[in-house]
């Protein structure tokens, strides 16, 4: 049975029975026109990534044929220059959003952190990408299972990816159509997901293993070709590849109004197809319906072209050349070590005999007795060494030139100034903006999507990690419904082209910062913060110094924390002897914001009643610790239980706690 292709079913029309088999019939148009318009750079990224791996290019049987890694050291010192990931913050529209807009900022920093999202790994495989193909692109989107909020970035194969030819290269959401291949799922995810079932069948009954085997690449075999540059097969992997399906995730526009729809493209049957507005509720101001789920960047951007050139596309054609110059050299070598000879047949029989061994012996027939001349052997002359390693040296230099990517960013720069070195990387770092501004409005796009799937899916409040001048607090709460029609900015900082000269302006600001430590005009708390941030301290540790009001171990007030949460499930939870007036403090807040039924309510009152002589006890011992660590007289009779405590350390009962928020 011969292998289907999509061209096998290009004259086959679906039969029309629904507007959903009309989605379908165009986006497989839509699919198969923009396969082919992206194939001419596919073929470009093959070279990129063969060389990358070293892959032995073809070349005449005999010849040398050495692939240098020069590919790979421009992709991984370039990788290197732009690896830092920015910081994104939302800053308020309006002067009352204030500290809603710090929420958001602060549960973006935990949602995409490495314990959750982790986007900084994930940032650092899309610029490789970026690398190779010229453009690096993120599918962001939310969900929300059992009222419980979830965030995912993915990061997209350029391979997979297909948009639509005229949208240019700016931004995605002005795109006509868009979409992913490659989505592989099997039987069960199929029949497990709020799929179209009727349609679900329809594709199982229509495929057979072959058919998911001989489908397990687009009709170009253009992924297979990313595996084939290590010497992998990908579609001898057979187990999975006939038990899944290989569908298109596929974004289009019909009828004036934005769809999605997942389908099998070769045979044109689609398993889900719905409004996008039922997917992202959010609609984008300017074009009115539903924003598209990606968001790229361009290290060679081109308003009027996605696919644009990539960085690896400047340095292919000299890894070539330096390969053939090196190649040349070492077949130069190669024929003046083994170079070819003549000989005279009459004087050896049997030129086989001819080949070195060791303590051989060549039995040889000469009338005068002299075989001298009887073997002539053909001169090549050396081509000199030195030639092929000053035109190398010179395509080296040529190259850091012309992309930026040098000595200095390397790591070998011979400089040892200091000024001098902050100027060069300064050149560097401009060489490097292009890429990250273009980078930069990435972010900016992923927020956007990332305040859309707040809205859409974080629909019961979470606690957010606020780090404000009392040190870190988790009591606020954010809730999709609370950012519903508000607008931020978003504002990404950093980027490596800022890192690059953030030396120099360090070194500045220190001096700066420390000729006015005495200047009543400076804001002093201002001045420190400063100093904190640019020495490396956290915003935890930097809020930490600067609460000087409290010498409260963080650890004991996040157990009473616990235990709130432990007393609201009906655990039995024991008095802490760690407890402090910050420990009770916490409780009194739990209780005085949280809707609580009455039970509850009395059970933290009754536990914080139990806990207050611990915390007299324990913060009269640390004040007696103090006083003795300070040399200050105390009277050991009465010290410590005999301290007289601050007015203010704690309630003097919890009667104090209005029970005006019961249920």
């Amino acid at each position: 049975m011969a292998k289907k292709t999509a061209d096998d079913y290009k004259g086959i029309k679906i039969i029309t029975k629904s507007k959903e088999d009309s989605i379908a019939q165009q986006a497989r148009e839509e699919y198969e026109a923009t396969l082919l318009y992206k194939n001419p750079r596919v073929l470009d990224w093959n070279k990129n990534y063969d060389l990358y791996a070293l892959k032995k290019l073809p070349g005449p049987a005999g010849r040398a044929n050495v692939n240098l890694p020069i590919m790979s050291g421009f992709i991984d010192t370039l990788e290197s220059m732009i690896d830092d990931v920015p910081n994104v913050k939302f800053d308020p529209t309006s002067e009352g959003d204030l500290g809603l807009s710090k929420r958001i900022t602060s549960f973006f920093t935990v949602d995409s952190g490495a314990s959750r999202g982790n986007w900084a790994w994930k940032d650092l495989m899309v610029k490789k990408n970026a690398a190779f193909t010229g453009r690096g692109i993120f599918k962001y989107f939310a969900t929300n299972k059992d009222n419980k909020y979830f965030s995912k970035l993915g990061v997209v194969d350029s391979y997979d990816f297909l948009i639509d030819p005229t949208c240019g290269g700016e931004t995605e959401q002005v795109a006509k159509f868009l979409g992913q291949d490659n989505i592989f799922k099997d039987k069960w995810d199929l029949q497990n997901s709020d799929n179209t079932q009727a349609q679900v069948n329809k594709l199982i009954s229509f495929s057979t293993d072959k058919d998911k085997k001989d489908n397990f690449d687009n009709s170009l075999r253009e992924r297979s070709s990313r595996y084939s540059a290590l010497g992998l097969d990908i579609e001898t992997y057979a187990y999975y590849v006939n038990h899944a399906y290989r569908l298109t995730e596929w974004y289009t526009t019909y009828e004036g109004k934005r769809y999605y729809i997942l389908m099998d493209m070769s045979s044109g049957i689609w398993v889900k197809c719905l409004p996008a507005l039922e997917m992202f509720t959010v609609k984008h101001p300017e074009i009115g319906d539903a924003y598209w789920p990606y968001g790229s960047f361009a290290p060679k951007t081109d308003a009027f072209n996605y696919w644009s050139v990539a960085p690896a596309d400047d340095i292919r054609e000299i890894n070539y050349i330096c390969n053939t110059l090196v190649n040349q050299a070492l077949d130069n070598r190669e024929r003046i070590n083994y170079n070819q000879r003549a000989y005279d047949t009459n004087v050896f029989k049997d030129a086989a005999l001819l080949a070195w061994r060791k303590d051989g012996l060549v039995p040889a027939t000469s009338a005068d007795g002299n075989i001298q001349n009887a073997i002539y052997e053909f001169k090549t002359s050396e081509m000199g060494i030195q030639g092929s390693v000053d035109l190398l040296t010179w395509f080296d230099r040529f190259a850091g030139q012309k992309t930026g990517v040098n000595a200095d960013a390397q790591g070998g720069s011979q400089e040892d100034k200091v000024g001098i070195y902050f100027g060069n990387l300064k050149q560097i770092a401009g060489r490097m903006g292009l890429y990250n501004k273009s980078y930069a409005n990435m972010y900016v796009s992923l927020g956007k999507l990332y305040i859309n799937g707040l809205i859409d899916h974080l629909t019961e409040p979470e606690a957010v990690k606020i780090i404000g001048e009392k040190g870190v607090k988790w009591d606020e709460e954010l809730k999709g419904s609370d950012i519903k029609d508000k607008s931020f900015d978003i504002v990404v900082k950093g980027g490596s082209d800022e890192l690059a000269i953030d030396e120099g302006v360090k070194r500045n600001k220190v001096e700066f910062l420390t000729a006015s430590v005495a200047s009543p005009l400076v804001n002093q708390k201002w001045n420190i913060r400063e100093r904190m941030t640019i020495l490396g301290f956290t915003e935890s540790d930097i809020a930490a110094a600067l609460n000087v009001n409290s010498d409260e171990n963080q650890e004991i007030i996040s157990e009473a924390a616990n235990e709130n949460e432990m007393i609201f499930r009906g655990e039995e939870v024991k008095p802490n002897k760690g407890a402090t007036r910050g420990h009770i403090q916490k409780h009194v807040d739990f209780a005085s914001k949280e809707d609580l039924t009455e039970e509850v309510y009395n059970k933290i009152m009754a536990h914080i009643d139990a806990e207050i002589p611990i915390a007299v006890s324990n913060t009269s011992q640390a004040i007696f610790e103090q006083k003795m660590a300070a040399n200050v007289p105390v009277d050991p009779t009465v010290a410590p239980m005999g301290e007289s405590m601050p007015a203010s350390a704690m309630p003097a009962s919890t009667a104090e706690v209005a029970p005006n928020n019961l249920v």
